[in-house]
């Protein structure tokens, strides 16, 4: 299974055990029926982290799981071979929300910037 089948999978697993349907959940987290049904519907590839951020917290599960785990089993699945760092990134990349993502990226460049100027100077003396 890919990333966006244990999403689809497993919310509708998680949903089916807690007797939900997309309304009610909706209800529940403020996440939008309609964006609940595409994800069970498999219409949405790819769905956002600030979507399913309220979900994983209402059935007590990470996004990272959401995402990479097949919870009816309880087994991670290795959608890609990864190693331990790799994966701490992955976990950390799930729980973060889409601005924080672009903010960290911003302050990575500006890094990467600095560091080349330092660079050019270091080599110029």
């Amino acid at each position: 299974m890919d990333a966006n089948t244990f999403v689809r999978v497993n919310l509708d697993y998680l949903m089916r055990k807690a007797r939900l349907n997309p309304s009610s959940l909706s209800v529940k987290t403020d996440v939008p029926q309609a964006s609940i049904f595409r994800i069970i519907e498999g219409e949405s590839k790819d769905p956002r982290t600030s979507t399913l951020q309220p979900l994983a917290a209402f059935f007590n599960v990470s996004v990272s799981d959401l995402r990479h785990k097949d919870l009816r089993s309880n087994r991670y699945e290795e959608v890609l071979h990864l190693n331990d760092q790799q994966k701490l990134w992955l976990a950390l990349l799930d729980d973060l929300g889409s601005d924080d993502i672009d903010e960290f990226a911003q302050a990575i460049g500006l890094r990467q910037e600095r560091n080349r100027k330092l660079m050019k100077e270091l080599r110029g003396t």
